[in-house]
């Protein structure tokens, strides 16, 4: 049998337990709904997956237009090196064009130097052509 303050501490749970009773069936309707909860996070779960897999594509995207871009700027190195082999052959050309005008001043001074030298008597005019000369004659002892 039950001493009386073991029956006073019972009278004194009564109404806690009471209360556990009526909140029975909702706990019940919890336990009832815990299958659907789990589902409910492993979706939350492939949500999260999702989504950093959406960020993974977005970086890939973002990687990809960095790369057009890099070959945009690439394209136009090209064509700075293409234009800069287009100076460089411009440069040779104006050092063949100097060089050919260099030339070209040798002669006129060479020429101005002859002209000088028959006008004061110390040369003798040439051709602008050379006069193409017979070939000596051999001499041998027998031809005398």
């Amino acid at each position: 049998m039950l001493s009386t303050r073991e029956l006073r501490q019972l009278v004194a749970e009564a109404p806690g337990l009471r209360q556990l009773v009526a909140e029975a069936p909702g706990v019940r309707q919890l336990v009832a709904e815990a299958p659907g909860v789990r589902q409910l996070v492993a979706e939350a779960q492939g949500v999260r997956r999702l989504v950093a897999e959406a960020q993974g594509v977005r970086q890939l995207v973002a990687e990809a237009q960095g790369v057009r871009r890099l070959a945009a700027e690439a394209q136009g190195v090209r064509r700075l090196v293409a234009e800069a082999q287009g100076v460089r052959q411009l440069v040779a050309e104006a050092q063949g064009v100097r060089r050919l005008a260099a030339e070209a001043q040798a002669l006129q001074r060479a020429a101005q130097a002859s002209a000088y030298l028959f006008r004061a008597g110390l040369a003798r005019p040439r051709s602008p052509t050379p006069i193409p000369r017979a070939p000596a004659e051999p001499t041998t002892p027998e031809s005398e």
